[in-house]
């Protein structure tokens, strides 16, 4: 991972670090493993990131996310292609 594609991965982490209502276990290629969350919670997801750029992605979906709104069908394919 590059410099630069690091400032995103951290921006993402801290984010994700203040979930609240919810469990997500993120793994990384090298084996490292990040919780977020309550462990406890029925709403729980795993993922499995394969490209640096699934932060970036991931960063501007948060930022840019609309209060009660979900993906759109863009950001959901884009995931997809950078997670699989």
């Amino acid at each position: 991972m590059t410099a630069i594609e690091s400032v995103p991965r951290r921006a993402a982490l801290s984010l994700l670090s203040r979930l609240r209502g919810g469990f997500v276990e993120l793994a990384e290629p090298d084996g490292r493993r990040f919780l977020f969350g309550d462990p406890k919670s029925e709403l729980a997801a795993r993922l499995e990131v394969r490209s640096p750029a699934f932060y970036r992605s991931l960063l501007v979906q948060i930022l840019f996310a609309k209060p009660g709104r979900s993906l759109d069908a863009t950001a959901r394919a884009s995931a997809t292609r950078l997670m699989g």
